[in-house]
């Protein structure tokens, strides 16, 4: 007997040729009998791959719906945290010029120009509104009107973008420098162009003038040395001692307190340097400095060593010789 064995992995075509094998099988009555045998591997394996790429492509999808819902609320979140941050800048705006027209007191008309004017003044400046609102309300609170406010706001802004100091710290320099040199009429722009002017042409800065001369104002006033005089003092022995503004400003400070006690003004006179004008007045300090200087060099180092610790102290010696040394140029 001959058998035939057949493998199949096609369902439909193995229906098919199943039928006629029964048949042939039939009506060979045993003499050939065929054998078909299923591949019932490869039914399952086309099966199982796709009920795996299914599971894959549901695991797939559910990831990406969770993508899609987490960034939802991400955009919601940060929507949200947008609109929180608007309505505090507005809030914010608000306050600072509800405080300043406080001050002010004056038309809404009036107040909506100056707002305006105060947004372009920061822009101009490159500066933050909390800056412009804040160098505003200082000034306001000095009394001062709607365009001298402004003026003075835009002074300090330009020097803070110049020096790099607070908003704070250049009003209150701008502000101690003017009450300071009133007398002379000296305006926060003629102290902001002088500051400008000096730091362009000598080896020093517009912030170590700033902060020298908010140590050293009111007693270079009441030693009757005026503004451009104590700028050119702070410059030169900057140059010389390369010290801070500060150090400086106090410096100058103690020379001229010192300057006008009577024991020095005594022991000065006893060197044959005037310090008395004809009605007796002390002299201005920069001109007894100026006797000084030129004295100074024709004394030997003991007398000379007497007469700086009378007129500088012990500690403030060496600000004292480089104003010397620059009275004594030919600068």
């Amino acid at each position: 007997m001959i058998k035939l064995d057949a493998i199949i992995n096609d369902k439909k075509l193995l229906d098919s040729i199943q039928k006629g094998v029964n048949q042939f099988n039939r009506s060979k009555a045993g003499k050939t009998k065929l054998n078909l045998k299923i591949n019932e591997k490869g039914f399952r394996q086309p099966l199982g791959r796709i009920t795996g790429d299914l599971d894959k492509f549901e695991s797939a999808l559910a990831a990406s719906n969770a993508r899609v819902i987490a960034f939802g609320a991400s955009t919601a979140v940060i929507g949200g945290i947008t609109k929180a941050f608007k309505a505090l800048a507005v809030t914010t705006v608000q306050k600072h010029f509800a405080d300043i027209n406080r001050i002010l007191n004056v038309s809404s008309g009036q107040f909506e120009k100056f707002s305006n004017e105060l947004f372009n003044i920061g822009k101009k400046t490159a500066t933050s509104f909390e800056d412009s609102s804040k160098a505003a309300l200082e000034f306001a609170r000095q009394g001062l009107g709607l365009n001298e406010t402004l003026k003075r706001t835009a002074d300090a802004l330009t020097l803070v973008r110049l020096t790099g100091v607070s908003a704070d710290k250049a009003v209150s320099a701008l502000t101690a420098t003017v009450n300071a040199f009133k007398t002379q009429s000296i305006s926060t722009s003629d102290a902001l162009n002088k500051f400008v002017a000096v730091e362009t042409k000598f080896a020093v800065s517009a912030r170590d003038l700033m902060d020298a001369l908010g140590r050293v104002g009111s007693a270079a006033i009441d030693a009757k040395v005026d503004f451009n005089e104590l700028n050119a003092m702070v410059a030169a022995v900057q140059q010389q001692t390369g010290r801070g503004g500060a150090v400086i400003g106090n410096a100058l400070k103690t020379i001229f307190t010192r300057i006008q006690r009577k024991d020095t003004l005594k022991a000065l006179e006893d060197y044959g340097i005037a310090v008395r004008d004809v009605e007796g007045a002390t002299l201005p300090a920069m001109n007894i400095l100026k006797q000084f200087a030129g004295t100074y060099k024709t004394l030997t180092d003991s007398n000379k060593a007497y007469l700086r610790e009378q007129v500088a102290g012990v500690f403030q010696a060496n600000i004292l010789s480089a104003v010397v040394k620059d009275l004594n140029s030919n600068t």
